[in-house]
């Protein structure tokens, strides 16, 4: 191996290219004393990704039983490769771009690689949002769900200690209880610890806050008197108001005048 200029293989391979010499015989290297074949790696680095397509579309037409079959693009910049059909895996090469190095499916794009075909992969996907979809509706009402075996139970009267009657639970598990407030499994179908002051009805326990409406009772039962409030600004102000009056202004002078004569005559 050897090095070379980027800007003199981008324009030798755009000779090539742009006359349809596309051929493993015709992308060679241009050096004597070298002429081996000039690999899928250079060509992707050394040529922007409109060159690369046409590259490829010349591949494909008059080299077609090769082992390249088709070029990949990134669903969210123009950075491409050449992939071979059996390839399953493309790896976005760009900085920058939010899949840089990140591997995903070669026909359908997902991240990360799944098992089985697309159109698999595609359902599953699809069943996950119908069943997250399904469950968040269940929870809405306020339903329940076994920690084990995530079948949701709706209960109409009875303690909150529920025991979970799924055959598939059962057989793998045994039986399964759990608290029908926080959906942690419990001890038995009488766990009291779970529940603060042992109360097996009531509407909390130890893994969940006191609901609202229970907070709002509690707040007003020990709630602390206020204090009066503060007299309003006009109040404070109401003495200075007085002082400014003239016929108070005028009796001040008056007490002022008398003060400094009696200081006098002390003085005396």
């Amino acid at each position: 191996s050897h090095y070379y200029h980027p800007e003199c293989m981008k324009d030798y391979l755009n000779s090539k290219i742009n006359v349809g010499k596309v051929s493993a015989a015709d992308i060679i290297c241009p050096l004597l004393a070298c002429l081996k074949q000039i690999t899928g790696a250079v060509i992707q680095v050394a040529l922007n990704a409109e060159e690369l397509e046409k590259y490829v579309k010349f591949k494909l037409k008059f080299d077609y039983n090769s082992e390249v079959d088709y070029y990949k693009t990134c669903p969210l910049c123009d950075a491409g490769m050449i992939l071979r059909k059996t390839d399953p895996t493309f790896k976005c090469t760009k900085q920058g771009c939010s899949r840089y190095n990140q591997i995903s499916c070669a026909k359908c794009d997902a991240i990360p690689i799944h098992e089985g075909t697309c159109d698999q992969y595609q359902k599953s996907k699809a069943d996950e949002r119908q069943q997250k979809a399904f469950q968040d509706e269940m929870k809405r009402q306020g339903n329940q769900a076994c920690p084990k075996c995530n079948v949701f139970v709706q209960r109409t009267t009875g303690c909150n200690c529920m025991t979970c009657k799924n055959p598939s639970c059962l057989k793998d598990n045994g039986e399964i209880y759990f608290c029908y407030i926080c959906g942690v499994q419990i001890a038995s179908h009488a766990d009291y610890a779970h529940f603060p002051g042992r109360d097996l009805f009531g509407k909390v326990c130890n893994n969940q806050p006191v609901p609202r409406e229970e907070v709002k009772k509690e707040e007003a039962k020990i709630r602390v008197p206020r204090q009066p409030a503060m007299l309003a600004e006009a109040d404070f102000m109401a003495p200075l108001r007085l002082l400014r009056r003239p016929e108070v202004k005028k009796m001040a002078k008056e007490i002022k005048k008398q003060a400094k004569e009696a200081k006098k005559r002390n003085n005396v």
